[in-house]
């Protein structure tokens, strides 16, 4: 029921300090929750420290942290990338294998280090500390005109190819076309490089008043919400229902960007899954039910039901 399912969520963890974040620790134990991701939010963030002070108090959860290359700028693109590595070395001795590493949005300096010219130099550096750590990369599907989309699917082959990024990242948007035409695009990759297996994770909002006023005033930078995303929450939560879908058909491990910190957040978040579990058809049985990441699919015909549930992440991605 609920409780296996926050089980197997992602959620973007939100803080300010080392404090805030153990202080976190006993909700997160309570509601089940021990898959996070650690957001790079500001300049020089610690994220390794950050990292070490999470597993010392909650020894079991599973971090993904993210590594923004415009936070985590140090005056050129050596040394930017010397202390990636050096991020990279240490996630190993706390018990870590992966991270999400971005660009960053925003404004860009002349000398700013972008994820593909790190992992670039990764490549040709064979003993690097990065070989030894899964990389996530992100991938936005949702710009609005056709040659954006196209630099950035071939930005993102271009990643793929250095042949150190093992899972994508997918933007949040509202638009589902262009969502299945993403995804479309990364499963084909897939198809022609038999050898390379990717962990898609797809983002999604917890749609509220809040948020949806927050969208509309201050966008988030590389996020695109359509006018009826925006119009009211029901329509925002149906756009939602809809991109789950779509995220059960393709095997995407969803993620909200949506902070989920105390029971009021859970109550919320578990009535958006009853309320829609509900509208939905009946669920079917453990022996007759793929569940992944998000989604059970009833095979016993050939018209498969869709249960689907949400997860759980936040921040905007980023390149």
């Amino acid at each position: 029921g609920i409780l296996f399912l926050m089980s197997i969520m992602r959620f973007e963890l939100f803080f300010k300090s080392a404090l805030e974040l153990r202080r976190q620790v006993p909700f997160l134990k309570k509601s089940g929750i021990y898959r996070v991701n650690l957001p790079n939010k500001g300049k020089q963030n610690p994220m390794a420290d950050w990292c070490a002070q999470l597993k010392e108090v909650y020894p079991d959860v599973d971090i993904c942290p993210h590594y923004s290359l415009k936070y985590q700028y140090y005056g050129s693109p050596e040394k930017t990338f010397a202390h990636f590595e050096k991020f990279c070395a240490a996630l190993p001795t706390i018990g870590i294998q992966q991270c999400l590493l971005i660009s960053g949005g925003g404004k860009k300096r002349k000398s700013d280090l972008s994820t593909l010219a790190c992992l670039q130099m990764a490549q040709r550096r064979r003993n690097s500390s990065i070989h030894k750590i899964e990389i996530g990369s992100a991938f936005n599907p949702y710009f609005p005109k056709d040659e954006q989309r196209a630099e950035e699917r071939k930005t993102l082959k271009l990643k793929l190819s250095t042949g150190l990024v093992s899972s994508v990242w997918i933007q949040i948007g509202s638009d589902d076309k262009l969502l299945r035409e993403g995804l479309t695009f990364i499963k084909d990759i897939e198809k022609k490089h038999t050898d390379m297996k990717l962990e898609i994770y797809g983002s999604v909002f917890l749609p509220s008043g809040r948020l949806l006023n927050q969208m509309r005033f201050r966008p988030w930078n590389g996020v695109f919400l359509s006018e009826k995303y925006l119009s009211d929450i029901e329509s925002a939560n149906e756009i939602t229902l809809n991109m789950l879908k779509t995220y059960a058909e393709f095997d995407v491990t969803v993620l909200c960007e949506t902070s989920i910190r105390g029971d009021i957040d859970i109550r919320r978040f578990q009535n958006f899954l009853q309320h829609y579990d509900n509208n939905m058809v009946s669920k079917p049985s453990t022996d007759t039910c793929k569940l992944n990441a998000g989604a059970c699919i009833n095979t016993s015909d050939n018209s498969p039901s869709v249960n689907t549930y949400m997860y759980v992440e936040s921040e905007s991605k980023k390149e």
